[in-house]
Order: structure tokens, then sequence, then C-alpha cells
């Protein structure tokens, strides 16, 4: 697993908050992946339905990111702003595959809110 990942021109804060989902999650430590994310996602299911995405993932490169603010109804619940990341993913094994990734930012802290693979053939 590479201790960090590349990146162009990254929403401050989200490539640390992928970082520290997927290494949790690949070390299935749903108390600190409930911390990285918003909750509305159930990854204490998830992971463990999909854990070959996060098994020995070695690197990523966010290849896209874009961050809006949000309007009144979701600061109203402590939401500010909402990040789209997308990017590739590469594993021990020689495989490649792409993410998308929707993040939430709370305060200074941006939080998991949803994410996909995608594996080549």
């Amino acid at each position: 697993m590479s201790p960090a990942c590349s990146s162009n021109e990254v929403v401050d804060g989200v490539e640390t908050t992928i970082l520290d989902f997927m290494r949790a999650a690949e070390a299935r430590d749903f108390d600190r992946v409930d911390e990285l994310s918003t909750g509305s996602t159930d990854f204490r299911e998830f992971i463990p339905d999909n854990y070959h995405f996060f098994e020995n993932w070695e690197d990523i490169h966010l290849s896209s990111s874009k961050a809006e603010t949000v309007g009144l109804p979701q600061r109203l619940f402590g939401v500010e702003a909402k990040g789209y990341i997308s990017g590739s993913i590469s594993y021990a094994d020689g495989h490649e595959g792409s993410f998308q990734a929707y993040l939430v930012k709370r305060g200074d802290t941006w939080r998991m809110h949803d994410i996909r693979f995608y594996l080549k053939r």
C-alpha cells in the first residue's frame, strides 16, 4: 500500500480523507471508517461485500476534483460543501481500475459519503 497518492489540483483535504478511508477499509477498522464518513452509506456492510476493492491496493491517482458550496437546506445539517472526485487505483496483483467518490465537508473536515469502483478487465 502506498503512503501517498498522486493528484492534480485536488481540493484541500480530500486526498487525505480518501487515503485514510482506504487504509481503514483495508484494515477493516470500522470505527475509523465511521469517523471518516457521513454515516449516510452503510460502509460496515459495503466494505465486507466489496472487500476486493480495498484489499492490497497500492496506489491511487486523483484525476479530477470538483467542490461546490451548498445551499441553505444542507447547511442546516452542518454541510458546507460537497466534492466529487475521480481517479485511478492500482493493486498489488497488477489489476487496475477507477473510482468515483462523493464527499461532504463539515466544518474543516471532508467526510466520505459514497464511493464506487470500476475494475478494468
